[in-house]
């Protein structure tokens, strides 16, 4: 065997690999239920496109060097433009608008300054943060611009704040079966009520907390 035909051999194997990488979103929404052990597998499997993608046209070209016809699995590149969730539909009408920030502050961050700044330059309506320490949020109590809000801190990776600039009403701190906090509220907004949900899920790393994580989404 040559080099060129033991290239060619292993790069087929790869192509086909990273070709199935790409189509691992869409065998993920196929598959029924969320439940188990291969919905969790397929789903964190989703997260390296743009690897599988790189992986396709190059041992894709590599394949191609014994047989042309590998080039066929290139037209899978567009795969990863068209399998991403959607994004969000864009403000429309002349109604008032409200601005959400959500900040992951990062446990073990202790400085305070560069949000109180980010939040002068920015102004939202509403910040949610994540992974709020006791002594992060004791460093938020001269928010003047912040009149509304919920802190539930934690020395864990599930402290959790709601900041506003608007009234808040009904606000409650619920904690999951596994003590894990979100934040819901009603938000008085241009006459409206905003009905908002604060929360920051366990990290999908057993297929429990991945069918958890979705259920709260949903």
């Amino acid at each position: 065997m040559n080099l060129k035909h033991a290239i060619a051999t292993r790069a087929r194997v790869l192509a086909t690999l990273s070709l199935l990488g790409l189509l691992t979103p869409l065998l993920s929404q196929a598959y029924p239920g969320q439940e188990g052990a291969i919905p969790w597998l397929l789903d964190l499997t989703t997260h390296w496109q743009w690897i599988y993608l790189t992986g396709l046209i190059l041992f894709g070209l590599l394949a191609a060097l014994g047989d042309r016809r590998w080039l066929v699995l290139l037209l899978a590149f567009p795969l990863p433009w068209v399998t991403p969730a959607p994004a969000a539909m864009p403000a429309t009408g002349p109604g008032a608008l409200l601005s959400v920030m959500s900040a992951n502050l990062h446990l073990d961050n202790a400085e305070a300054q560069p949000l109180r700044a980010l939040l002068a330059r920015e102004r939202p309506d509403v910040v949610v943060l994540l992974e709020l320490s006791p002594d992060y949020a004791r460093q938020l109590e001269g928010l003047e611009a912040y009149p509304y809000r919920e802190l539930a801190p934690d020395y864990g990776p599930f402290g959790i704040g709601l900041l506003s600039q608007l009234p808040l009403n009904g606000v409650r701190v619920v904690h999951d079966q596994d003590g894990v906090a979100r934040i819901e509220a009603n938000l008085d907004h241009a006459g409206q009520t905003v009905r908002l949900i604060a929360f920051h899920p366990m990290p999908p790393i057993e297929p429990r907390f991945h069918a958890q994580r979705n259920a709260m989404l949903e």
